[in-house]
């Protein structure tokens, strides 16, 4: 169970809880599956059980949050500081 004092930046988000449903079994960290299995049981959000998304939408929902709104949002969050 992750620790409860574990604060995460909006950027750091996607690639922590949502993302892990993209990557391989094998390169999947162990901290990340904790984390979206604490995720789901503190929550209840169906999205994130560990069977998979419910729906064909949500996935492709992710593959959109992985190459739209992750690289956008590394690119973005620094500019908005200059």
């Amino acid at each position: 169970m992750p620790p409860t004092t574990l604060t995460f930046s909006p950027s750091l988000y996607p690639p922590a809880v949502d993302l892990p449903a993209l990557y391989p079994a094998s390169l999947t960290p162990t901290a990340l599956t904790s984390l979206r299995t604490y995720y789901h049981t503190t929550y209840r959000d169906q999205f994130f059980s560990p069977s998979g998304p419910p729906t064909a939408w949500f996935g492709v929902f992710l593959w959109m949050e992985a190459l739209y709104h992750l690289p956008l949002s590394v690119w973005a969050i620094p500019n908005l500081y200059k």
